[in-house]
């Protein structure tokens, strides 16, 4: 979009609503709209005041939608989209998100109660007891920092009520299509004046939507269980919030299966090797398998069915208090999931390659906010964030060349080759009697930031205000990255059992782009000071305008592919390093509330500049990543 329909179309859009603003507001009416207060900008504010564009989804309008997960949440929210991959997520917001390269930080930060959700595989995470969630579209760099560049999810749970009478609810839902069970409830406990406790608990099980072909079941089928322990302790001026969460879930199958496949010529690099017959034979063998039959997938102990699970836990402590009239907000959190998955990554009948993944994950922060007086003049927030994080994982893939000792397929091999047995055999003329070839890449990132910000505002006059406001980030990046080659000869899935075999390494690095290395220690160091300026125009006591500028950035990183180049065994290619990718969102936009037709109506146009993208792209076997430049 160039920048004189940028600022020629919102200002259509912006007389259109005044003028049907003045029509309408002639006319009369009981209903009301509610009041919505949120925190977007590290807050208290009216929704109307906030000058970017936001959509907010209370917790009794996530109840009438009958929503559980993060899916079904984007089906609501205009431009926003939470879809499972085979081994990754994919959160995307205006049309902008990561790839599914696990080097990749997110383009979409979702913060829960103050803590940052950064990586993919948290968003299997149940929605549990929800107050609201918002939605800010566009960079947000100042407030929320590095990996915000499409945008920000502020979700904020429910916290217990000091005084009253205790309270509860239940809730359940049915769906027979899917054969969908789905429970929530939760209790209020107000324990004296000065204290109170929350307990809310979650529970789904579903045998899916996707029909397999060669099992005649229902998949994923998905279960998950959740709970979460909030308490609530007021005293004078300071208030403590201490919540605490736990959640399992688990997934049988996948999410995309296919209905017809049928036998094709080998890879190319196949046919220049000669061993075309060999192929044609182990296809011959496999035809009619069952699509979920994996023998490979028991030859090493730790390998994972075909399927998913993600155990999750996360502590979050809120401390509030007044010093001076400046509100002051300490937030520590701790967070950690293990994830494990295992996928039939042929999708084919074929018994031939199965992958594996495990993911570990921690992460620390603290953040203090400070947040001035209300003032007609000047008001300001800054304040200072730290984060620790570990990050690992071990990929595994496992190809299967055992022809099951077939009469046909032996006599095709023997005939043709003069070689009977598996097809490593085979393919390699009798010097590799394994029956299946492996790979294991373990991957270890340790990420150190901290940050300092600070956003002000001048209330130029009654109706006109300014807002500027700067962050400056730093961060360090550590990994241990490595990759081993194995087969079921050398007896397991450590790097003891690992093989050096030039045959292995051939047929795993022409079929898969998996070499063997081991790199010393890598180091990565960044910092970015990212800007923001607002302009808030109130026209009226229901009608807003207001423009945006502001820069963000997402992170740099190393590639976490399976496939990364190498020099040699212990000197990484450089292409293996991608640099941070920086965005500027300029944005124009009209709030208005016609309160006696019940309307709130947010109309903006936007355009958002990219600078060294980050991508991946497959090609082949394997994924290339790079910056794309602008």
């Amino acid at each position: 979009m160039s920048y004189r329909k940028l600022f020629l179309l919102p200002i259509f859009f912006i007389f259109s609503g005044l003028y049907v603003q003045d029509i309408v507001a002639q006319e009369s009416s009981n209903t009301r709209l509610e009041e919505i207060v949120v925190t977007a900008q590290k807050k208290e504010q009216g929704l109307s005041e906030v000058p970017i564009s936001i959509q907010v989804l209370s917790s009794e309008r996530i109840t009438d939608m009958g929503v559980s997960s993060w899916e079904e949440i984007a089906q609501y929210v205009p431009g926003l989209t939470v879809a499972k991959g085979v081994q990754e997520q994919s959160i995307y917001l205006r049309g902008v998100g990561s790839g599914t390269n696990k080097g990749f930080e997110q383009s979409v930060t979702q913060f829960v109660d103050g803590m940052s959700v950064t990586r993919s595989q948290q968003y299997t995470v149940p929605l549990l007891d929800v107050e609201r969630i918002e939605v800010l579209k566009g960079t947000q760099g100042v407030l929320f920092g590095k990996n915000t560049i499409a945008g920000v999810i502020n979700t904020v749970s429910k916290s217990p009520v000091i005084g009253g009478d205790l309270d509860a609810y239940i809730s359940q839902e049915l769906v027979n299509d899917w054969s969908t069970n789905k429970i929530n409830m939760a209790t209020n406990i107000p324990v004296n004046d000065n204290f109170a406790v929350r307990v809310a608990l979650s529970s789904s099980e579903s045998d899916g939507w996707v029909n397999n072909a060669f099992t005649f079941e229902q998949e994923p089928q998905t279960k998950s269980e959740a709970i979460r322990a909030t308490f609530l302790y007021e005293l004078d001026d300071m208030e403590i919030n201490l919540k605490m969460f736990k959640s399992d879930f688990e997934r049988i199958g996948q999410h995309s299966q296919i209905t017809h496949w049928g036998l094709s010529a080998p890879p190319p690099s196949i046919i220049a090797a000669g061993r075309t017959v060999a192929v044609a034979a182990f296809s011959i063998a496999n035809v009619g398998k069952d699509f979920t039959t994996t023998n490979s997938m028991n030859i090493y102990g730790g390998q994972n069915p075909n399927g998913g699970t993600n155990d999750s836990e996360n502590t979050i402590l809120n401390i509030k208090t007044l010093v001076n009239d400046h509100d002051l907000s300490w937030t520590s959190t701790m967070s950690e999931f293990d994830f494990t998955e295992g996928a039939d990554a042929d999708m084919s009948p074929l018994d031939f390659l199965s992958v594996s993944g495990n993911e570990q994950y921690e992460s620390t922060t603290h953040e203090l906010v400070i947040t001035s007086p209300s003032s007609d003049t000047f008001e300001y927030i800054a304040g200072f964030f730290i984060e620790e994080t570990e990050y690992s994982f071990k990929n595994e893939a496992f190809l299967n060349g055992d022809l099951g000792n077939a009469p046909v397929t032996n006599a095709v091999l023997t005939g043709a080759l003069g070689i009977g047995g598996t097809l490593w055999n085979a393919f390699s003329r009798g010097a590799l009697p394994a029956k299946v070839l492996s790979s294991h890449h373990i991957h270890d990132l340790e990420t150190s930031s901290q940050s300092v910000f600070a956003e002000g505002t001048w209330y130029l006059n009654d109706k006109l205000s300014l807002t500027a406001g700067v962050r400056w980030s730093d961060e360090e990046k550590e990994l241990m990255d490595s990759q081993f080659l194995a087969s079921d000869l050398t007896g397991g899935n450590t790097a003891e059992a690992g093989t050096l075999n030039p045959v292995v390494r051939n047929i795993l690095f022409g079929v898969l782009g998996r070499d063997t290395y081991e790199f010393p220690l890598q180091k990565m160091a960044e910092d970015h000071v990212t800007p923001s300026l607002k302009i808030n125009y109130e026209y009226s006591d229901t009608t807003r305008m207001y423009m945006s500028w502001a820069e963000g950035y997402k992170s740099g990183g190393f590639d976490a592919s399976d496939n990364v180049k190498r020099v040699n065994y212990t000197t990484p290619d450089t292409s293996n390093r991608f640099t941070s990718e920086e965005a500027t969102t300029t944005e124009i936009g009209v709030k208005f509330d016609l309160q006696d037709q019940n309307l709130r109506a947010n109309i903006a146009a936007f355009s958002t500049e990219y600078l060294d993208m980050q991508v991946s792209a497959f090609v082949g076997a394997s994924f290339v990543v790079s910056n794309a430049g602008a």
